[in-house]
């Protein structure tokens, strides 16, 4: 298999997996939704969903699980292209906050690049969370004075 082709391989045949049981068996044995992201040879980020009916589709930005959908519709509506691992990261953790409760606490984010993957760690992730917290209050707080 061509590594470029890698992701989209894996996500078809998890998605292939998922839809021969639900049509042999009538039931959907596993029940889940898988994000499963990598990388091209060329360096290019890619990102694939399966779900449970074996139906799997490639995208630039994606969540899955409860509250999945606000999380899809925000990140729709602020993600670019050309955007920087910073200003992803962020938008990321921005994107989470908007139906996590308790800030960071409940909050895992694992950071990929070619040939290397991490979770960042709990203190940066809590610094991040109360700083795109305090720009919100910030910008809440400047809609408030020029509605006046």
């Amino acid at each position: 298999i061509n590594a470029e082709y890698m992701g989209d391989f894996l996500a078809r045949y998890i998605a292939h997996t998922q839809q021969r049981y639900t049509q042999s068996g009538g039931m959907r044995p596993f029940g889940v939704s898988t994000l499963i992201g990598g990388f091209d040879v060329t360096g290019r980020p890619q990102l694939f969903h399966t779900d449970p009916t074996g139906v799997y589709s490639s995208w630039k930005a994606n969540a899955t699980g409860r509250n999945s959908s606000t999380v899809r519709e925000y990140l729709e509506k602020n993600h670019k292209d050309d955007m920087d691992r910073d200003a992803t990261l962020k938008l990321t953790i921005r994107a989470l906050l908007e139906v996590v409760e308790s800030g960071s606490k409940n909050i895992e984010v694992l950071v990929m690049s070619k040939g290397q993957a991490e979770f960042l760690e709990e203190a940066a992730l809590s610094e991040l969370a109360t700083k795109i917290e305090k720009e919100k209050e910030e910008e809440e707080q400047k809609k408030k004075g020029s509605s006046k």
